[in-house]
């Protein structure tokens, strides 16, 4: 197993690096894969309770998250994006913190705004949601995927069967 930034992985499983990756499914996944769904999770945009910017998000959302650092696992570079939109554009700054309760911590002291996982049980109580961007919550499928053409060796075909017994299938 290869932890790595999720572009980085279907990066990896288009370039036959990795026979399988695990993941949020990304806008325009590779034709040329077959998709596992397995979860769904939404991520909202966090922001401390006692922050000094909230009373200007309520002014100009948009001009405050300019000035703020998203603290996040990992961005992808801005040349690996097929896109123009880029998510590091709408924050001042991005710092790449890849231990999640570090990341938590950072932002519950007021540090920037992060996003978290609905299905993260252990939420600092002074984070709250930043509602009403264009951005304030992104929906995400997550699951499994390979090349559509390419065999399953024993052991993936073993890992798809844990992770449908796991999650049953969804339909995507």
């Amino acid at each position: 197993m290869v932890v790595a930034p999720s572009r980085e992985i279907v990066h990896g499983v288009a370039e036959g690096r990795w026979e399988l990756g695990f993941g949020p499914f990304h806008h325009n996944m590779p034709a040329h894969f077959a998709l596992h769904p397995c979860f769904s999770e939404t991520r909202r945009l966090m922001i401390a309770r006692d922050h000094p910017a909230r009373a200007a998000l309520a002014r100009d959302a948009v001009g405050t998250m300019r000035e703020l650092p998203l603290v996040t696992s990992f961005l992808d570079e801005t040349a690996r994006r097929s896109t123009g939109e880029r998510l590091r554009d709408a924050f001042g700054s991005v710092w790449e913190v890849s231990h999640m309760e570090l990341r938590l911590a950072l932002v519950a002291d007021g540090k920037g705004v992060t996003y978290v996982s609905d299905l993260l049980t252990a939420v600092p109580p002074q984070l709250i949601p930043v509602e009403g961007l264009p951005y304030s919550s992104i929906d995400r499928q997550v699951g499994a995927y390979s090349l559509r053409h390419q065999p399953i060796s024993q052991a993936g075909a073993r890992f798809l069967a844990l992770c449908h017994e796991r999650w049953p299938r969804q339909i995507s």
